[in-house]
Order: C-alpha cells, then sequence, then structure tokens
C-alpha cells in the first residue's frame, strides 16, 4: 500500500514539473528499470548476471496495479539462479519507446550492450499508454 501512495505522488511531481523523479535504488517498485515493450524486458533481463558471472533466470509474475512513477503499468518479475531459485523481485516499466536501461539491479551486473547507454536519471518523457 505504501508504494502504491508513494508512486501516485511520484505520477503528479513528475507530471507537474515534467522531470523524471524516482526513490530507491533500481528495479524497485518506485524505481522501475526502464525499457521498450516485452523484447525490452527480455533483453535486460538476458543481460543481467551474478557477481561471479552466473546467467540469470526469470519469470514473469504479471502487471501490478499500481502505476510506476511515470504512471505507466509495472511488470514484476522473479530473478534467481538455477541451483538457487527465486532470489530477487525486480519491477520494470515497458513503456519507453527506444529506451534500454543500463542500471543493474542491486547485487547484480549487466552484460554491456555496446550501446551508448541512456543517463540513470533522463528527463526523457515516457511514451506509450500513461495507465494506472
Amino acid at each position: 500500500m505504501i508504494w502504491s501512495l508513494v508512486n501516485i505522488v511520484l505520477v503528479l511531481l513528475n507530471q507537474i514539473t515534467g522531470k523524471s523523479f524516482t526513490v530507491g535504488p533500481a528495479g524497485c517498485r518506485s524505481n522501475p528499470i526502464r525499457c521498450h515493450g516485452p523484447a525490452g524486458e527480455s533483453a535486460y533481463l538476458d543481460r543481467l548476471k551474478s557477481h561471479d558471472g552466473r546467467k540469470v533466470l526469470y519469470k514473469r509474475q504479471g502487471s501490478l496495479g499500481i502505476p510506476s512513477p511515470f504512471g505507466n503499468i509495472v511488470d514484476e518479475y522473479l530473478i534467481g539462479f538455477e541451483d538457487v531459485g527465486a532470489v530477487k523481485r525486480i519491477y520494470m516499466d515497458m513503456y519507453f519507446e527506444g529506451y534500454t536501461d543500463d542500471r543493474p539491479v542491486s547485487g547484480f551486473y549487466l552484460v554491456s550492450t555496446g550501446s551508448v547507454p541512456n543517463p540513470p536519471d533522463t528527463d526523457r518523457e515516457p511514451t506509450g499508454p500513461a495507465e494506472g
């Protein structure tokens, strides 16, 4: 419940100021990983590795009924490893056309795409439906 209120405040703040305010580490409910569509979610998760280089396994849990700080629907994923199972929940906002998030979630790293990364605190407006 508290995350819903935090995100509603962030949505309003972002709409009023035209900025992209978030709270918390990359991949949390109030600072979701930003990407372009379901393929962008998969591409990000496929690049995510453990610090010792293990491939991360992931499973989509579904869309949440809370908006991201940008007013979009948030998808929840469980991530983990074959020998351990799920170790973390991460949240993703797939309504950023052409965007590739290069912020790793806490405890993991990202394999480089070879492209120029977007800055983590972008002022870019989200594209796509603003559903909440």
